[in-house]
């Protein structure tokens, strides 16, 4: 195997406007001609240090998605991102507290399970087909600083051991079925993030 790398020029002329970013056929316009193609590279891991424009790319994301998808936002730290909640487009989907989070990924598994009788049980069924071919809309489950809230779980082993196992279902199995994990974070190391479950965000970002 080998790994491509391509140097992008010109970075400030290839900016667009918030407006611009779209998405459509799974995959999300970053910059012109640089797009993040969910269905095939999962889970976007995102990182950047205090100030480097996580939240403001997180929101970018969530403009660009919330056409063609479902979107459930935790927050941990009760601050930019829970102001969506006032939206009517956002109602019940923004969560912030240990138990309505852990909830909101319990919540992705078991809709990812009922999503894979659908699709086994369907009568097109066809190996290798992907959530696509059987009209189901794409989800996103997105957690802004991971770590803040590992930190906030580490005196609670219980509800630390059923996040770990339900984000770990998540991001292992959640892709064939139209569930996908966008994860910020300061330092996307393996103190929080385990190293196996990392190597599966097929699509990272640093900003700042």
């Amino acid at each position: 195997g080998f790994i491509i790398y391509e140097l992008v020029v010109d970075v400030y002329d290839k900016r667009i406007s918030i407006t611009d970013m779209k998405a459509d056929k799974g995959k999300v316009q970053l910059m012109k001609g640089l797009y993040w193609h969910f269905d095939k590279d999962p889970h976007l891991l995102l990182g950047g240090g205090t100030g480097g424009g996580k939240t403001f790319t997180l929101l970018s994301l969530i403009y660009a998605l919330c056409g063609v998808a479902d979107i459930e936002i935790c927050d941990p730290k009760n601050s930019d991102l829970m102001a969506l909640g006032k939206l009517p487009l956002f109602s019940g989907k923004v969560h912030t507290g240990k138990e309505n989070i852990v909830g909101c990924l319990k919540n992705g598994v078991d809709l990812m399970n009922s999503r894979f009788e659908v699709m086994n049980n369907s009568p097109k069924y066809t190996m290798g087909k992907n959530y696509v071919f059987y009209g189901l809309k794409p989800k996103f489950i997105i957690i802004d600083e991971l770590a803040a809230f590992k930190a906030e779980l580490a005196s609670d082993y219980g509800t630390e051991g059923e996040f770990d196992e339900y984000l770990s279902q998540l991001i292992l199995k959640g892709r064939q079925c139209g569930i996908f994990m966008i994860v910020a974070m300061q330092r996307p190391d393996g103190e929080f993030i385990k190293t196996a479950l990392r190597d599966n965000f097929m699509f990272r970002m640093s900003v700042g």
